[in-house]
């Protein structure tokens, strides 16, 4: 064994300084034993392990020893934790103003006793029900049910060590209720319900009316009871026509809300929030360019864009727009939204919180804890793949508009067609976010899939496709031919089509894709599937010969 030049304890609660002070005294001829803590060690005996002779030897050495036990060299030293476990404690949780944990000062210790260390009974104690759980001898529990009431009366239940006692609130036992506004409010959402409040309080608490609501047909959407409602009604409507002016103290303004009321402000009709489009490429003036009316159409943008350039290649235009692929939100979607909600409106209250509201609070993040839980192990995951070709259009045509390409589709537009004849059915109606991409003159055709050598080649006139597909070494041995099919720079698409036994090829233009899909793969016959075959088929034509 090494001659160490000391043997030295490194106490830290940092694992990775313990690990290196110990590396380093090591290399440097000291022997080393390590510890989280001292406050934790089992102080009435340490162990050692002791070369005699050959051989180790445990030796226990006392408390009482430890003024003159003489070390020697090669000693090993070990300090075990205290024991974890109590001998005299108590828990006490929910509705008390002091929950956690107690020492049982006597034997026989009563609940009420305990409530009064815990600084005693909420105002929302549910007083008909405690429950005790009880560690038995054998580490498993028991449940104990108590009418908390009489026994803070009887005074008869005597508590034991590592007894739980849980305080039922009269808050645990009520689904968390709450109210919802929708529409043209300046601060729409979610409000936690109070007793009597007035439809006219809740739209001044989401913020009164904004520049686009109107005050008629504002509705409400009221939950019906399990008695009331049936198949044909799950819930009743309430509509009201109201003034804008907040001050005018109607009925209707006066009208009481119930909990999980959902109101809903409409837009007024004749409201419009301006909307953009944008035309992009070979025109004269590309840009962003507002919508003038519900009649506006392709044409019509093309003409405030002053046109197509001279390299402008119609053919390949392309209109990009947005379209939503929203999920239908489930019931959980629904109530964690809600609750989110609510949480926002009371931590953005920049008042100290009151007791209540932090109760709420607390209640609040739980069910949110809860329901997320939940709604992680139903979760169904979904998604939309139509980005591909958008992605294409983009990149080819260098466009470096910000399009939200996750919810949008490209479309195939006639934009000679639309020149020719504006108003026609090429000719479409522009939308919010819409992008017209007119591309330069393309002169290349792209060949995809299975082929000797997929490439790009140069556009030539009055070439066919079968032209194309020889440029890139002709079709591969795996190559379904009549499936071969060609998508245009528009974002059209068209297939081979079949003539008794000839292949018709559609026609190239610049700019396009073709792609030839692989052979559907057969599984072949084996042999002694063949060989049943040819079995079967002697047997009938026997048969057969029998007959005749």
């Amino acid at each position: 064994m090494d001659k160490f030049i000391a043997h030295i304890l490194v106490v830290d609660d940092d694992d990775g300084i313990r690990s290196l002070v110990k590396k380093y005294l090591n290399e440097n001829k000291f022997l080393v034993t390590t510890a989280d803590s001292s406050e934790n060690a089992f102080k009435k005996s340490i162990k050692l392990t002791r070369i005699i002779d050959d051989k180790y030897k445990i030796v226990d050495v006392n408390s009482a020893q430890f003024d003159f036990f003489q070390p020697k060299s090669g000693d090993k030293y070990f300090v075990d934790q205290v024991i974890d476990k109590y001998n005299n404690r108590v828990i006490i949780k929910g509705a008390v103003y002091r929950p956690g944990t107690f020492s049982i000062a006597e034997k026989g210790m009563t609940i009420k006793a305990l409530i009064d260390k815990a600084e005693g009974l909420k105002s929302d104690v549910f007083l008909n029900k405690a429950y005790i759980t009880r560690t038995n001898p054998d580490y498993s529990t028991s449940n104990i049910s108590i009418n908390l009431k009489e026994e803070l009366k009887t005074l008869n239940f005597k508590l034991k060590e590592e007894d739980i006692v849980n305080i039922l609130s009269l808050n645990d036992l009520r689904e968390e209720k709450y109210i919802e506004i929708s529409g043209e409010v300046n601060s729409p959402g979610i409000f936690p319900f109070s007793k009597n409040i007035s439809l006219q309080d809740v739209i001044l608490l989401a913020g009164g009316f904004n520049d686009n609501a109107t005050g008629k047909r504002v509705e409400i959407n009221r939950i019906l009871s399990a008695e009331e409602s049936n198949e044909n009604k799950i819930s009743e409507i309430l509509t009201f026509d109201l003034n804008k002016n907040l001050n005018d103290l109607t009925d209707s303004m006066g009208f009481e809300i119930m909990p999980f009321d959902q109101i809903i402000i409409r837009k007024n009709p004749n409201f419009y929030v301006q909307q953009y489009a944008r035309i992009e490429g070979e025109v004269k003036y590309p840009g962003k360019y507002a919508i003038s009316s519900k009649n506006e159409r392709i044409s019509d943008f093309l003409e405030r864009a002053g046109g197509i350039k001279n390299m402008a290649y119609s053919k390949g235009a392309t209109l990009i727009r947005l379209t939503e692929f929203a999920e239908i939100q489930s019931d959980l979607d629904k109530k964690i939204k809600s609750l989110n909600n609510l949480k926002k409106k009371i931590t953005d209250n920049d008042n100290s919180l009151t007791e209540s509201e932090i109760l709420l609070l607390q209640r609040v993040n739980e069910d949110i804890k809860n329901l997320d839980n939940q709604k992680n192990d139903n979760q169904k995951l979904s998604s939309y793949a139509k980005t591909e070709r958008i992605n294409e259009i983009i990149k080819r045509n260098s466009v470096s508009a910000n399009i939200p390409i996750s919810k949008s589709e490209a479309i195939g537009i006639d934009l000679e067609s639309i020149i020719k004849s504006p108003g026609s059915k090429s000719d479409l109606l522009m939308k919010e976010g819409d992008v017209i991409i007119v591309p330069k003159k393309l002169e290349t055709v792209r060949l995809r899939g299975e082929l000797l050598y997929p490439t790009t080649v140069r556009f030539s006139n009055g070439k066919s496709l079968k032209y194309y597909i020889d440029s890139s070494g002709g079709f591969d041995s795996k190559a379904k031919k009549g499936g071969t099919y060609v998508v245009y720079a528009n974002g059209d698409v068209a297939r081979t089509k079949k003539f008794l036994f000839f292949n018709l090829y559609p026609k190239a233009e610049p700019g396009c894709e073709v792609i030839v899909p692989k052979k559907t793969i057969k599984n072949p016959i084996a042999a002694n599937q063949l060989l049943n075959f040819t079995t079967a088929l002697a047997t009938l034509i026997l048969a057969i010969n029998q007959i005749n």
